[in-house]
């Protein structure tokens, strides 16, 4: 179930290989426990239109969302929130000292009552 948002400003100076950074990101999730690779998706989105501080071009930001269904400890959500928030670090290191920008992580758990999801097709 886990699914990955990554928004960043497009003024970042790296632009990551989404599959070379998702497959990071799903290992990682699936080394810290109680994940399955097998059920995770992920996305990106540049941001084109954003505005940052007192809007100077220096000013820039990497958000990343994780989605997660409820039942993990939140000792669990706070170790994979420090990891995940290293791995952004480590993909945009110009960024992170070329810029003034901000790193986010944000854990949210989905109500699991009303998450539906259906597999189809051939694998």
């Amino acid at each position: 179930m886990p699914h990955f948002k990554l928004e960043y400003s497009t003024n970042v100076i790296e632009e990551p290989d989404p599959k070379e950074f998702f497959l990071r990101l799903h290992n990682l999730l699936a080394e810290l426990g109680q994940f399955e690779i097998s059920s995770m998706k992920s996305r990106i989105t540049p941001c084109r239109d954003f505005f940052v501080s007192d809007g100077s071009n220096n000013q820039a930001f990497v958000h990343l969302e994780l989605s997660i269904l409820p039942g993990r400890s939140t000792e669990l959500k706070q170790k994979v929130s420090k990891a995940l928030h290293l791995a952004l670090k480590d993909t945009f290191p110009r960024t992170a000292t070329e810029r003034v920008c901000s790193f986010t992580v944000d854990i949210r758990e989905l109500d699991g009552d009303c998450y539906t999801k259906e597999l189809t097709g051939v694998a």
